[in-house]
């Protein structure tokens, strides 16, 4: 296998060739904002199943109002945001 960059130059591996696959790097502030979208969502679903979670183990049945409740804010917010 042979590392070298696209444009045939040597010392810039950012954009890489691999015999058989192109490999593009990030600059590294798209790849901080990418982790932080991750972080975000991540925190977010984890707040509704825990949400979810303890209703049900304080009532022992399935509440589906939560889900209209985060539509209902996810609708509002999008309608102030346009």
């Amino acid at each position: 296998m042979r590392l070298a960059d696209a444009s045939g130059e040597a010392g810039n591996f950012v954009t890489a060739k691999l015999d058989w696959v192109h490999l593009t790097v990030p600059p590294a502030p798209a790849m901080f904002a990418q982790f932080l979208v991750g972080l975000i969502n991540g925190a977010f679903y984890a707040m509704l199943s825990l949400g979810l979670a303890v209703i049900f183990e304080l009532l022992n049945i399935i509440n589906f109002a939560h889900g209209a409740q985060y539509m209902l804010g996810a609708f509002c917010t999008w309608f102030l945001n346009a």
